[in-house]
């Protein structure tokens, strides 16, 4: 027997299985490795399923779901959610492990980081028919057929590390091949899959000519909504007729080296069934799918959302400015292109009338992209370049951020809001116009909703600002009260995109944001659709005249009211689990889905250099999350009316003396979110 250092669980799905479980939960009691918990979700099996499971589990490991409404996504996530290992097993009733090193080598390719997902060999069944028999050795084998294909998972025998689980839970939108559009968007995400031939499960099925078009029809579909970002061609042509025939004479050919009499005469009808089906439901998949899963190009004949052709040209202007100083900073060899991001770049800046001229009211920020730099030399860049925006900021009357990307780095770019954003809508000022065509595709509802969390910290983080005015208890005049307010309502655009993207219906445009959110059911406060409308309008047309008579404090009271609120719900939403409390919520032990919370060892080496070694090695839990996290698990007790109490869970993520009083505490919240947000 082997012992394994990490903490395994293995889920196993079941429905009306009575047949083949009791063998498969066999095979698993002669595993080499038999630290492991076994988590059975059964759903409402009525032929003796769950008596056999009984059998060989704990009641309270047990856990059955309405096959009515059964919906494979959800489960997974919430079997996930309920297990605690650190290594997940996913394991079919009726794919059953042919030796006891199945477990053992299905698992090893884990303990490489890059590592996303792993899958083992599946073999037929002895009753199964011959052509099945033949498509099961073709995906299978020793891997090099499905390695040509674009892209090849099944779930029936695989596995993952949790941490990348909880970054990439499982999509609900879809019925059919969750396990295919999981694993692409782990390979898009950067991680790599593979296939354990070593590993091998027994697993087919013998489906009839009607059940094998709905499942077929129902693959179809779901390769719609995964694949729709142009990855297929789903003509008639190169999606059945040639498919069809191609099939059929690997069949023949099959048959003929087998002598097989039933692949022969199977042939024609099985793969005319598969094939027009799959077809059939690609076809249904184009009609129905949404603009929230494909969100048509932004904008890129105007920078303004209804700017006239003045207001057009001042912009315009600005944009020449800019683009001459940044070409005087950068020498020749290494540029390639200004990017214009943000509102402007997407076709959705807003202005204001300045002495009865139209001027700019949103930041313009930017992407440099270099090509032929080291990472030192573009950090060296970046640091002349804050000159070149203060200098420019002072010329234009906006603030201008220029954010330094290096061309060789953008295929391989991470998956997150603001790349997604930027992919979608942006405006090169000069250089290569295409050049963002080299990241990753992004689509808007793959995005992990660890990235709203964050949204929401950096909006959270303005509101404490706020707070820290008020403290002052002096009147608030001028360009203050403007910045006030603007923090404000960018507090509440953020609730608005966390709303979107719990009910996955994100979108980046403003106007269609407003549509959307009056889909959204549950929302953080009773006046939210008001607040979201004054604050669109504050994006577009600020009036510093507007707000004058509004109780600053009662104001900043109601929408951070909402901020929290919309924060719990987010958070419950992508942990699976109720934030109890915010107490509860910022201790370490509940990760804030960052994109760096798997790199634990760099996350300790920045804690050391940031923290401290001492600190590190006392909060070792504190230590191997990216700091971020430890801004994120503060912030709502920061925030809350209730201060008192909160010393010990802020002193100790801050670095901070426990007797540190509420102002000095926001000031060192602010001083580490500038450097981690």
């Amino acid at each position: 027997m082997k012992q394994t250092k990490d903490k395994i669980a293995i889920i196993m799905r079941s429905y009306n299985d009575a047949e083949v479980i009791r063998g498969t939960l066999e095979a698993l009691s002669r595993q080499t490795i038999r630290n492991f918990e076994l988590w059975n979700f059964d759903s409402t099996s009525n032929d003796g399923t769950i008596d056999i499971i009984r059998k060989f589990n704990r009641a309270d490991r047990i856990q059955l779901n309405d096959s009515a409404t059964y919906n494979p996504g959800r489960v997974l996530n919430e079997a996930v959610a309920t297990v605690d290992a650190d290594i997940v097993v996913f394991l079919n009733s009726d794919a059953t492990p042919q030796d006891e090193y199945w477990l053992e080598r299905l698992i090893e390719p884990l303990a490489d980081p890059t590592m996303g997902a792993v899958f083992g060999r599946q073999v037929a069944r002895s009753d199964c028919r011959s052509l099945f028999v033949k498509d099961t050795e073709r995906a299978f084998g020793d891997g090099s057929e499905s390695s040509g294909w674009m892209h090849f998972f099944s779930m029936a025998s695989s596995a993952a590390r949790r941490t990348v689980l909880e970054r990439f839970p499982f999509e609900t939108a879809i019925t059919y091949s969750e396990d295919i559009e999981w694993t692409y968007r782990l390979r898009r995400g950067g991680y790599r899959i593979r296939y354990v031939p070593e590993s091998v499960a027994m697993h087919s099925h013998n489906y009839t000519l009607g059940q094998s078009y709905r499942r077929h029809f129902g693959e179809g579909k779901a390769e719609g909504y995964i694949f729709r970002e142009g990855e297929l061609n789903y003509s008639w042509l190169r999606y059945f007729l040639m498919p069809f025939g191609m099939e059929v004479m690997r069949d023949l050919r099959w048959a003929c080296e087998r002598r097989s009499l039933d692949a022969l005469l199977h042939s024609v009808p099985l793969r005319f069934t598969q094939k027009w089906a799959r077809w059939r439901g690609q076809r249904d998949a184009a009609r129905q799918m949404s603009d929230s899963s494909r969100p048509p190009p932004a904008r890129s004949d105007s920078y303004t959302f209804d700017g006239n052709a003045e207001v057009e040209a001042r912009i315009a202007m600005d944009q020449s400015l800019v683009s001459i100083y940044v070409r005087d900073a950068v020498p020749d060899e290494h540029f390639e292109s200004l990017v214009l991001m943000g509102g402007y770049g997407r076709g959705e800046g807003g202005y204001r009338l300045v002495d009865g001229k139209p001027a700019p009211c949103n930041d313009y920020d930017y992407f440099l992209v270099v090509k032929g730099m080291s990472r030192r030399e573009a950090g060296a860049l970046q640091t002349r370049l804050r000159e070149v925006a203060e200098r420019l900021e002072h010329m234009v009357g906006v603030e201008v951020d220029l954010a330094v990307l290096r061309k060789e780095t953008l295929a391989s770019a991470p998956f997150t809001l603001m790349n997604a954003e930027m992919k979608w809508g942006h405006r090169v000022i000069a250089g290569d116009r295409w050049v963002l065509q080299a990241m990753p595709a992004m689509p808007f509802d793959n995005l992990s909703l660890g990235e709203f969390t964050r949204l929401m910290n950096n909006r959270g983080a303005l509101l404490l600002m706020n707070a820290k005015t008020l403290e002052g208890a002096r009147d608030i005049v001028g360009e203050e009260r403007e910045v006030f307010f603007r923090y404000l309502f960018k507090a509440v655009l953020a609730c608005g995109d966390a709303l979107l993207a719990m009910d996955g219906i994100y979108h980046p445009a403003y106007a269609e944001k407003r549509r959307r959110l009056t889909l959204v059911g549950e929302l953080p406060c009773r006046d939210f659709h008001r607040l979201y409308r004054l604050a669109v309008d504050n994006k577009f047309y600020p009036d510093s005249g507007l707000y004058e008579s509004q109780d600053l404090e009662a104001l900043q009271t109601r929408v951070t009211h909402c901020w929290l609120n919309t924060l719990s719900h987010l958070e419950s939403h992508r942990t699976r689990r109720p934030i109890g409390s915010w107490r509860d919520y910022a201790r370490p032990q509940l990760a804030k889905g960052q994109l760096e919370a798997h790199r634990r060892w760099r996350n300790f080496a920045i804690t050391v250099r940031d923290f401290g070694a001492r600190h590190a090695l006392r909060y070792l839990g504190w230590a191997v999350r990216y700091p971020r996290e430890r801004l994120i698990s503060v912030l709502p007790l920061l925030l809350s009316a209730n201060r008192d109490g909160q010393a010990d869970l802020v002193a100790v993520p801050l670095n901070i003396p426990r007797e540190t009083g509420w102002s000095e505490t926001v000031d060192g919240y602010l001083h580490t979110w500038q450097r981690y947000a």
